[in-house]
């Protein structure tokens, strides 16, 4: 039968004095037979602890890498220790505050996210992209809730908020937007060029100054169906860029 037989090294540091400690030692040797204690003292200036070598010079203490004698430990060879490894580090450390400081001295940048429609997003990217600190970011109008089929009743068109065109005999379009219903908003033009109030309303000021023009309340064209504000005013400012051919008084964003 084989007997079993294993080791374990404690670290500890002796705070009593030099005076006691061998007699301590050699207690803790007599407790059991099968259990030895080793002790390291320090020897001209020099004193092993854990894996640390530590040298006292001139009032100071140096410390380098420290291994037991019955050690079997190797540092790798592309150990932290080692010269190749030890310049990679500072070349990294370099690198990484060169990185740093180049963005706290780069400008602060502005951000344009305009929807993207066809024809005119391309053309705005073009013209920001030439100015100094500007970036654009493009998002899709259309998103994937609005391609799934929904379980809820469907809102009238005109019942929503949103951006539309409304068609006069002449050719021309009148493009706006609305944050309550698009029907009410309609009314609204109804009603102002029914009483002439040409100061409130683009549709009525076109009626009454070019005669026989005729508005088409049958066709009303929803281009953008959206609650949010921003969007809502951004969209309508690229619809009207889009189309020449309208009598807007403005181009949405004033």
């Amino acid at each position: 039968m084989l007997a079993t037989v294993r080791g374990r090294y404690i670290h500890h540091i002796w705070p009593h004095g030099i005076s006691s400690l061998t007699a301590f030692f050699d207690y803790l040797n007599t407790l059991h037979s099968n259990i030895k204690f080793t002790m390291e003292t320090e020897k001209d200036g020099v004193l092993p602890f854990l894996d640390v070598l530590v040298k006292r010079t001139n009032n100071r203490k140096l410390a380098q890498v420290y291994r037991k004698k019955n050690s079997h430990r190797q540092l790798p060879e592309r150990s932290i220790a080692s010269p190749s490894a030890t310049e990679k580090i500072k070349k990294d450390i370099d690198r990484v505050g060169r990185t740093q400081s180049a963005r706290v001295e780069q400008q602060p940048t502005t951000y344009a996210c305009p929807p993207y429609v066809a024809g005119v997003t391309d053309k705005l990217n073009k013209t920001l992209s030439k100015k100094e600190y500007w970036c654009t970011i493009s998002h899709t109008v259309k998103k994937i809730q609005q391609v799934l089929p929904s379980n809820k009743d469907p809102v009238p068109r005109l019942l929503t908020k949103g951006v539309y065109e409304l068609k006069c005999t002449c050719g021309k379009s009148y493009i706006g937007q609305t944050g309550r219903s698009i029907q009410c908003r309609i009314k609204e033009h109804q009603r102002h060029t029914r009483l002439g109030n040409t100061d409130k309303s683009a549709i009525a000021e076109h009626v009454h100054t070019n005669e026989n023009h005729l508005i088409d309340y049958e066709n009303i064209r929803v281009l953008n169906k959206t609650t949010r504000y921003y969007p809502r005013i951004i969209r309508e400012s690229l619809e009207i860029m889009k189309n020449n051919n309208n009598f807007n008084r403005r181009t949405g964003i004033d």
